[in-house]
């Protein structure tokens, strides 16, 4: 009875409104009357107050269908969906057959990952055949890139037909244009040659530097070279 002898009558009735009424803390109770915590357990330890449990509501386990209760703010959270742990490791564990967007294979996916994307794949090679062209999100119709049509498929051509640097042997190398595709816009093999970054920069400096000049374009007349007209 010590600690109720330090706060007044007034004070213990509304430490009691403020306890059953309200949901707060102790700790706001005390800072809210000008007491200290220690105080304000004493009063509810002493009177033996308890607050009313939350009111649950019933709920069936979507995994067994069995009725349960559980909270409604741990049902907001997402928590408490299974009625037990063993029906929540089942659900876990559950497969939807589908079928492969790409190569039709039938596949076991998780309901989750059903719901994430429209097409399901079975492989990430797959998935990469797939979203390739129209079938791509980003796709807009296509067209010809700046290098022009089939610019891809002559790069190979050429990486192929080099493999290295044909300037210092570089193993890591890009393809150049001998003549620049913004004068012929020929993207012949014969007009591209493969060279390192370093190679390939000096090559293109050389370039700027004659058209600053006057003196025309340098071109490689034999792969491997440069040679100033």
């Amino acid at each position: 009875m010590s600690t109720r002898l330090k706060c007044s009558v007034q004070q213990e009735a509304q430490v009691i409104e403020l306890y059953i009424g309200k949901p707060i803390s102790v700790l706001a109770i005390a800072r809210r009357l000008g007491l200290t915590r220690s105080i304000v357990r004493g009063i509810i330890n002493t009177l033996g107050i308890y607050r009313p449990r939350r009111r649950s509501v019933i709920v069936y386990c979507p995994q067994c269908g069995k009725e349960f209760r559980a909270q409604p703010a741990r049902l907001t959270n997402g928590k408490d969906k299974y009625c037990s742990r063993e029906c929540s490791n089942q659900a876990q564990r559950r497969r939807i057959g589908v079928f492969c967007a790409n190569c039709g294979k039938a596949i076991d996916k998780k309901p989750a990952d059903i719901g994430r994307t429209a097409h399901q794949f079975c492989t990430l090679e797959c998935f990469h055949a797939w979203y390739i062209g129209p079938n791509h999100f980003a796709w807009r119709g296509g067209g010809a890139s700046r290098r022009g049509l089939g610019w891809a498929d002559v790069k190979r051509i050429v990486k192929a037909r080099d493999k290295i640097c044909q300037r210092c042997g570089a193993k890591k190398a890009d393809v150049h244009h001998v003549i620049p595709y913004r004068i012929t816009h020929d993207n012949s093999p014969e007009n591209l040659i493969l060279l390192c970054r370093s190679c390939h920069a000096k090559a293109d400096a050389a370039l700027r530097k004659q058209e600053r000049r006057c003196l025309g374009y340098a071109i490689f007349p034999t792969r491997g070279a440069a040679t100033i007209s």
